[in-house]
């Protein structure tokens, strides 16, 4: 059976204490998650991570600011961090919904330019059957009309 889309291991009734196997490697579970939507299926340290893979690409860096700081602060100091990594985004959490949902949107208007296509080809075969009748009424009128 499928693994329903979204869900972290907390489908699979592990619980925190377990060891987790992933390909040669054994991670011991310290939380569990139901939703898996923002960070995937695992979370690991900075440490396990160097230690136990290659390539050290990161896809999402998640950062909380502590309690005295402001969010315009926060932003400015990791605005400045992340000035030297073009590639690199910064959003905050309406940023990254509104990020979600213009995907969505994209995928939405896909469909609809789809379905606009299949109306038009679908009319386009109304009016050609229409217009075959027609001429086809009209020759056999003539011809009836020939033979008297």
């Amino acid at each position: 059976m499928r693994r329903p889309r979204g869900q972290g291991l907390a489908h699979r009734r592990h619980r925190d204490g377990d060891v987790r196997q992933t390909g040669e490697h054994a991670f011991r579970i310290a939380a569990l998650y139901r939703r898996a939507d923002a960070v995937g299926q695992y979370v690991i340290s900075m440490s396990a991570y160097a230690a136990n893979f290659p390539q050290q690409l990161d896809a999402r860096v998640f950062i909380s600011k502590a309690k005295d700081v402001t969010a315009a602060d926060a932003r400015r100091a990791v605005e400045a961090l992340t000035a030297a990594y073009p590639n690199a985004t910064l959003q905050d959490q309406t940023e990254f919904k509104a990020a979600q949902a213009a995907q969505i949107n994209k995928l939405l208007g896909l469909i609809y330019v789809l379905l606009a296509l299949a109306i038009v080809i679908a009319w386009l075969g109304i009016m050609n059957t229409l217009a075959l009748s027609i001429f086809e009424r009209t020759a056999s009128s003539a011809c009836y009309a020939r033979s008297g």
